[in-house]
């Protein structure tokens, strides 16, 4: 949690930036990205959303075990430093396209009552466009990954092994 706490400060900054941006405070609000390619998505949501304990105890698929819960304080920090890097001045009303195509690889989605807003990069991306895409995604992804989860999960016999390679203290290198 204290690895927030910069980006709580930054966020701040946008308001006074005039970054505008959809409000994660006391209202379901959810940030979304997705890798078509891959088919990978990390999902935000805040404490309004979804209530931390019921998202945690229910046992899901590791493969699908990425979805954190925020505080709504957090949420609205990274919404303002979205705004600050271009997303809502950039991105396009509307959800998210489900899947990719030949030019659609990766999306960003933001939604809250305020409405949805999203970003879609791709191989005939701008300048400007793909470097806000990449600055947000950045933000997104580092946010996610400060976020404690205790997800339960089930290993399903697809899922394959938790750990691959050998084990450490086997006598091999790592």
């Amino acid at each position: 949690m204290l690895a927030l706490v910069p980006l709580l400060g930054l966020g701040l900054g946008a308001c006074a930036s005039g970054g505008k941006h959809p409000s994660a405070e006391g209202q379901p609000a959810s940030v979304t990205f997705t890798d078509y390619r891959s088919g990978l998505r990390f999902t935000i949501v805040n404490e309004t959303h979804t209530d931390r304990v019921e998202l945690y105890s229910r046992s899901v698929k590791a493969s699908q075990a990425n979805t954190k819960v925020a505080t709504d304080e957090v949420l609205d920090a990274l919404f303002e430093r979205m705004g600050k890097l271009g997303f809502f001045r950039d991105a396009s009303s509307g959800s998210a396209p489900s899947g990719g195509s030949a030019n659609s690889i990766q999306a960003l989605e933001v939604e809250s009552r305020e409405g949805a807003y999203h970003m879609v990069q791709g191989r005939g991306a701008t300048d400007g466009g793909a470097k806000v895409f990449r600055d947000v995604r950045a933000a997104v992804l580092e946010v996610h990954a400060n976020i404690f989860q205790a997800q339960s999960i089930d290993l399903l016999p697809e899922d394959g092994p938790l750990f691959e390679g050998p084990r450490p203290g086997s006598g091999s290198r790592l």
